[in-house]
């Protein structure tokens, strides 16, 4: 009896677990509208656009997907986690700022993501979508690290996102594949 109240006393000080950093589903292999944004040894990370409605096959659903070579499958990302995320926004009170984004024909505020805990994928603008334009792998954290807006090269604008390594390979792992 003691033995088992010690083992629930080390597990409650455990915490909860810690959530996964993205909310992923099976994915048919995106052929149209499809455009790459990064690749390493074990994952290629691309996003698929509308296109256009006149196009013989028609707009395309858009969605972030990544495609494991160890698997030769591919996942599509429905939500990234917002833990350890910077959320931006196109506008701003500082003139300098402001007058650089002046002819920007969408608007944007992410900030108000920091507080829930994911952000839906792609991420939508006043009048568009918007996908990661860079993503970066670090070994040290185990972490990709996706940029949104980085081409304004403005850190206010700019939202930063973090999808673990391990997220991946389980999602990849996990997911019922049924074709």
């Amino acid at each position: 009896m003691l033995q088992a109240l010690a083992l629930l006393a080390i597990l409650f000080q455990a915490g909860p677990a810690p959530r996964p950093s993205i909310v992923a589903k099976p994915a048919i292999e995106p052929i149209r509208n499809f455009l790459f944004i990064y690749y390493d040894d074990s994952f290629l990370f691309g996003f698929r656009h509308y296109g256009d409605s006149r196009d013989f096959g028609g707009s395309s659903e858009p969605g972030l997907f990544v495609h494991s070579k160890e698997h030769n499958r591919w996942i599509q990302i429905l939500q990234i986690s917002t833990l350890g995320g910077r959320f931006g926004k196109s506008d701003s009170d500082d003139p300098e700022v402001r007058k650089r984004m002046e002819f920007v024909s969408v608007g944007w505020n992410y900030t108000r993501y920091a507080h829930l805990p994911y952000i839906d994928q792609p991420m939508h603008t006043s009048g568009s979508l918007n996908f990661p334009e860079l993503i970066k792998y670090d070994s040290s954290t185990g972490q990709y690290e996706l940029r949104y807006n980085s081409d304004y090269k403005i850190p206010s604008v700019e939202t930063v996102l973090y999808v673990d390594r391990k997220d991946l390979v389980d999602a990849f792992a996990k997911q019922p594949w049924s074709y």
